[in-house]
């Protein structure tokens, strides 16, 4: 069995007889033989393998990440998305760690007062520095998930280039891979440096220390 039919059953047991017909229509056109044996067998063995090797790799582990302040006073209890991910098993590196980025400059610095009006100047919904080009890059780039639109410029780069199948399953195998690793190391350096966001410091700018950061409560 080809890898990505034996992971699909282990994910979606339910959908086992839509997932074993398709499995038979697409071996149906491959000549019986030896080396059709051959393929099936590696095949299983590969998606053992993998499932195997990702059993453990805490993606599915419960969140148990929150925020914490002072007992009795408020603070906001959205979760964030796949904290888990800080902790999970990346693929093809040792540890997430690897492509951890140096820490936030000091809040004191002017590396940072920098940063922070550059952001403040550019970000604000009322911006008048930030182009419409910027603007729509920005909600292209933010929706709800941003996954379907890398997986369309993925689908299209592999149209223009007329891509076989096993050329597609190469090319998704590693997308998918590389996304999952974006997610890994963004959430190790997040929880690592636990640095306030853009939209916190921004409305607390009279409190870093810094004068050349002007706070902006709305």
């Amino acid at each position: 069995m080809h890898p990505r039919f034996g992971i699909l059953i282990q994910l979606v047991p339910a959908q086992k007889s839509k997932i074993d017909e398709l499995y038979t229509e697409s071996l149906s056109r491959i000549p019986d033989g030896a080396a059709k044996g051959d393929g099936v067998t590696l095949g299983e063995q590969v998606a053992a393998l993998i499932q195997a090797d990702r059993a453990g790799d805490a993606t599915n582990a419960p969140d148990t990440y929150r925020p914490i302040t002072a007992p009795g006073v408020w603070i906001p209890t959205q979760p964030p998305l796949f904290p888990q991910y800080a902790q999970a098993k990346p693929w093809g590196m040792q540890s997430a760690d690897k492509f951890r980025p140096g820490p936030p400059p000091q809040l004191t610095s002017a590396l940072y007062a920098r940063d922070y009006n550059e952001t403040k100047e550019l970000g604000g919904t009322k911006s008048a520095k930030r182009t419409q080009q910027q603007t729509d890059a920005v909600r292209f780039w933010t929706q709800s998930n941003f996954g379907p639109s890398w997986s369309e410029a993925a689908r299209q780069l592999s149209m223009w280039k007329g891509l076989s199948l096993a050329e597609n399953a190469r090319l998704f195998a590693l997308f998918n891979m590389s996304i999952a690793n974006t997610f890994i190391t963004d959430w190790d350096a997040k929880f690592h440096y636990n640095f306030w966001r853009p939209i916190t410091a921004i409305r607390n700018g009279d409190r870093d220390n810094n004068d050349a950061t002007e706070r902006d409560a709305g």
